[in-house]
């Protein structure tokens, strides 16, 4: 028996998984790991591990390094390859460890007889596949607890070293317990090399490592950095499931937000929660009370089918909704199929309300009828369902589980699959057919994604009553004040800017001048300039031997609002919408705090907490396949770290497709450079970066790239 796996950059998934079937069928005669260049260290550990497993010491363990692509590369072979000649062997297959297109492509070339496995946080789950009298396929599961692997073995899988630091437990900890800390959890840990973050308490679990940290009485720039610690985490290998103990309201509202569990310093909550979690009664990593939920039955949703003869012309197509329906929206913007089996995880409320997004929204995609067809997050049923299909099917592979993947993979009906977002397009995972990306219009992407859309906000057309011109002009002004101020001004004064302040400026022979502000829209301009906040202003530009003169408000910031999405617009941005008003999903929900005037005092009273049902985007544009969040912040901010977690934050609503932005007036050139390389988080731009449009076209593609858009 061969015990085949791709390895990924979670070693300890497979070293959990091969030691539960070990101990609950039986010791392979040969263990085969399929690595990439990037993984092979993960799999010669892997190997290490193995061989001090009861039972495997006689293993056969062979490390086979495969192309990180679906074809072969700088002379390694593709996965799938390698594995088509496996048949007459006897074969398990851990299908969740590895890219998700090698792991469909693998399983599809696999003989029948195959055994699948598949874990999720507890249990691991084994599925084989026969057909019944008429050839259809079916399947069979049973389910195992999953192993714990041993704290030594954890970190020996990732290469890390811990160290325990000479210090007592946190005086919140022993003021919560009621019993000793077990002798599996350690205390005071750090990663070799690195003073900071520190872990309170921390014990593996199932291949996992959970970790306890405090947060104790600290002041404002202390608390700022434990947030910013919180972040920091998450880039440790292995990354720790964390529990925050604090007794601030506000570090656990931004540790819920941030998807940890949390305990509060009080007496019978937080000894409750203390001794569930030295129980290890924690809920598995990113199980939320809203993402935790299971109904005993699937729910169902009604098919749809089109009634305006505008239906999409592709082949049918079979696909799964994930928890980010964006994968599933652009496969089916980009293939444009008659018709779209659209399988969907009916025990999950939060899955189940997006495919009711979907159904509601069907008539602003190119689909023709769409089935729903409810699953499990195994993919239960999907192997069935499509072997009694009698058209052929294009399968996509890429959104939902890697069990649902695999499920559609190995009962493909048609071609298979996979979006190439790294690429910005669609391939066939066997063949050579490509497909560019395409994307749902803005606003359907807005309706689906966010569930409402309380405001619509100003389109680009609706720009023409502002004057784009004017606006381009204005832009490029600004940008060459800044740029003379750069060595003469502090960064708080080049960081804010206020309409008013620009009165009668003049760089040389440019100059800016702003009228009268009217409380009254120009005759004949009432309908134009309907979304402006009165008092307008008009704003003259003179820009070398180009002179331009629109209108714009005069209060706030909605003024550079319209500069930065007029900017963005003209590098290439196909839609915009300015000041666009979306539902707030409950996993974001937060708590704000706003401070209020008592009653007939000026006094400040204090701090009130509101909850918030929706958000307000400053500006949302699509380029291609993907999505641009903006928050233009115009005033002097406090906490540009908070301004960037909330545009990160409302972001995540568009999908994965999205880049979060945050325009300021200046920013530092060298954070400017630093963001446009990172691979995640809020892309910071100022003025000068935004007002050429081939400047910003040029930014655009380096984070495309860098961020893996295509």
């Amino acid at each position: 028996m061969i015990y085949l796996s791709l390895v990924g950059k979670q070693p300890s998934a497979i070293a959990t998984a091969l030691k539960t079937w070990v101990r609950e069928e039986e010791a392979p005669t040969e263990i085969r790991l399929l690595a990439t260049p990037q993984t092979v260290k993960y799999a010669e550990r892997i190997a290490t591990f193995a061989r001090g497993l009861p039972g495997c010491a006689k293993s056969g363990i062979v490390i086979e390094r495969i192309s990180p692509a679906l074809t072969g590369r700088d002379g390694l072979p593709a996965p799938h390859d390698l594995c088509r000649d496996l048949s007459g062997e006897r074969i398990v297959f851990q299908a969740d460890a590895g890219l998700n297109f090698h792991v469909a492509a693998v399983a599809s070339v696999l003989p029948e007889e195959t055994t699948f496995l598949h874990a999720d946080t507890d249990n691991l789950y084994r599925c084989t596949i026969s057909r019944d009298a008429n050839g259809h396929l079916d399947e069979s599961w049973v389910a195992y607890p999953l192993e714990d692997i041993g704290w030594e073995n954890l970190f020996a899988l990732y290469g890390t070293r811990v160290e325990t630091c000479d210090s007592p437990l946190h005086p919140l900890i022993e003021g919560l317990r009621k019993s000793p800390i077990p002798v599996e959890i350690r205390s005071s840990l750090r990663f070799s090399g690195i003073t900071w973050p520190l872990l309170d308490l921390a014990y593996e679990r199932r291949g996992r490592l959970y970790a306890l940290v405090v947060v104790g009485q600290m002041g404002y720039q202390q608390k700022r950095q434990k947030l910013w610690d919180l972040v920091q985490y998450q880039r440790l290998f292995p990354r720790p499931h964390l529990t925050i103990l604090s007794n601030h309201k506000t570090i656990l509202d931004k540790a819920r937000l941030q998807g940890h569990w949390t305990i509060p310093a009080t007496e019978e909550e937080g000894v409750r929660r203390l001794q569930a979690w030295l129980a290890k009664e924690v809920p598995s990593p990113g199980v939320t009370p809203e993402t935790g939920r299971k109904w005993l039955e699937p729910v169902a949703v009604e098919r749809y089918r089109r009634d305006d003869g505008k239906s999409g012309g592709g082949k049918p197509l079979a696909l799964c909704l994930g928890n980010d329906p964006s994968g599933t929206l652009i496969s089916l913007c980009t293939h444009q199929p008659r018709r779209a089996i659209l399988f969907y995880d009916g025990y999950t409320p939060e899955i189940v309300e997006k495919a009711g997004e979907i159904r509601k929204w069907a008539p602003r995609l190119p689909v023709g009828t769409i089935d729903f067809i409810a699953t499990d997050h195994l993919g239960r049923g999907i192997r069935r369902w499509l072997s009694r299909e009698d058209e052929e099917i294009r399968v996509d592979i890429t959104p939902g589980t890697k069990a649902q993947s695999v499920a559609l993979a190995t009962a493909p009906r048609g071609e298979l699959w996979t979006l190439r977002n790294d690429l910005g397009y669609a391939e066939a995972l066997l063949g050579s057919e490509k497909k560019s990306l395409i994307a749902s219009d803005l606003l359907t992407q807005a309706w689906i994604m966010a569930g409402e859309v309380v405001d619509e906000g100003m389109s680009a057309s609706e720009l023409e009553a502002v004057n784009p011109r004017m606006l381009d002009l204005l832009g490029r002004f600004l940008a060459a004040d800044l740029s003379t101020k750069a060595d003469l001004s502090t960064k708080e004064e080049m960081e804010s800017i206020s309409l008013s302040g620009l009165r009668d400026m003049s760089l040389g022979s440019d100059f800016v001048k702003i009228g009268p502000s009217m409380t009254t829209f120009p005759e004949g301009k009432e309908q134009m300039l309907s979304r402006l906040a009165l008092p307008v202003v008009p704003v003259e530009v003179h820009d070398e031997k180009k002179h331009e003169m629109g209108f714009l408000p005069l209060q706030g910031g909605f003024w550079f609002e319209l500069l930065v999405g007029n900017a963005f617009h003209r590098a290439g941005v196909e839609e915009i919408r300015i000041s666009m008003k979306l539902g707030w999903p409950p996993e974001y929900l937060a708590r704000r705090a706003r401070k209020r005037k008592r009653p007939n005092t000026k006094r400040i009273g204090k701090k009130i907490f509101e909850t918030y049902t929706h958000v307000e985007v400053d500006v949302v544009g699509r380029i291609g396949h993907r999505f641009l969040v903006i928050s233009c912040k115009v005033g002097k901010t406090t906490d540009p770290d908070k301004a960037e977690r909330e545009i990160e934050t409302a972001a995540r609503i568009f999908g994965r497709f999205t880049i979060p932005i945050l325009a300021r007036p200046w920013v530092d050139p060298e954070i400017v450079a630093a963001c446009i390389a990172a691979r995640e988080g809020a892309l910071r731009l100022g003025i000068r970066e935004i007002a050429e449009p081939a400047c910003l076209r040029e930014i655009l593609q380096k984070v495309f790239k860098a961020r893996r858009l295509g």
